[in-house]
């Protein structure tokens, strides 16, 4: 990420990880999304211990999410152990 941006430091985030709901697309082909599975919000954790050092302190983000009655749930559970001030 450093090599990047070339030594400089981003002064937000905006990011729309996988969600971890395990999509399959509604049509005939049922499409998924890769890495939407129960291991999204390791991954989503990973990812944010990297971002974390090419931003400013204090950086906001935002981070998107699912929709739905578990929405809130699952985003809580996913971005609270995340280095970041919520």
């Amino acid at each position: 990420m450093a090599r990047l941006i070339d030594g400089s430091r981003g002064d937000c985030l905006w990011t729309d990880p996988p969600y971890g709901v395990d999509y399959v697309g509604k049509t005939k082909d049922k499409l998924q999304i890769n890495n939407d599975d129960g291991g999204a919000a390791a991954l989503v954790l990973a990812v944010f211990e990297t971002i974390r050092l090419v931003v400013v302190e204090g950086a906001p983000f935002y981070c998107a999410g699912p929709a739905g009655p578990a929405s809130l749930a699952n985003s809580d559970r996913a971005v609270s152990p995340i280095p970041f001030s919520v």
